[in-house]
């Protein structure tokens, strides 16, 4: 798997959202160490970097929201009370971008209408935010630290009480990977192991979307 030039095409995608949302003073959990572009102290490099520190705290947030609506409309969240503030967010988060890319003069020459350049931004951001933060930590320890700490998560093993059950209840009378111990059919059933970047890769392919060659041609004409 490989998000193409991660940090790079989606910056000016989304000036235009974080523009807007400066002018209608809307907040986002972007950093909070970035100071107003308008203090006379701050030069223009410096300025320019705050921007594309919060552009890219944008499309990090946005990935997370359409990230976690994704896991909430497969039902691989379970029992989220919070469900429908969530999708309400993301709506919110959509027409917002919705609402900026209709007045974006860039989009009618990419031959895209407002709908799909959204769709395409929003694609782009669940892609960075699945590898910066999903992928990519485990990606930066051993093979085999991976083994232990994906041991240590017994919960999200296939063979897990949680998995196959959805509570602890059927415990006394199934065998299933619990805090305890793993059965013997799960992959972490040995004490040491290893884990491969490929295996890393395989747990979240289904979350995961491949862009075409048409969606990577459009991409690096943003740059």
């Amino acid at each position: 798997m490989a998000v193409p030039n991660l940090g790079r095409e989606i910056d000016n995608l989304h000036k235009n959202v974080v523009n807007l949302q400066d002018k209608r003073g809307i907040k986002t959990t972007a950093r909070k160490d970035i100071g107003s572009a308008a203090n006379s102290n701050i030069t223009h490099a410096d300025a320019e970097e705050q921007n594309e520190r919060r552009i890219n705290d944008f499309n990090l947030e946005l990935g997370a929201k359409g990230y976690r609506y994704q896991m909430l409309v497969s039902n691989k969240y379970r029992n989220t009370c919070d469900k429908q503030k969530i999708i309400t967010e993301w709506e919110a988060f959509c027409n917002r971008l919705l609402e900026a890319a209709e007045h974006d003069n860039r989009i009618p020459k990419l031959g895209l209408t407002p709908e799909q350049y959204v769709t395409l931004s929003i694609k782009y951001c669940k892609s960075l935010y699945i590898y910066s933060y999903l992928i990519r930590p485990w990606l930066d320890k051993t093979p085999q630290q991976r083994y232990k700490d994906k041991k240590w998560e017994w919960m999200s093993h296939n063979c897990s009480v949680w998995q196959r059950y959805g509570n602890t209840q059927e415990l006394p009378s199934k065998l299933c990977c619990t805090a305890e111990r793993c059965v013997i059919e799960c992959p972490y059933y040995d004490n040491e192991g290893t884990v491969t970047d490929e295996q890393v890769h395989s747990w979240y392919k289904n979350e995961y979307e491949n862009f075409t060659e048409a969606e990577i041609k459009v991409l690096d004409t943003l740059s």
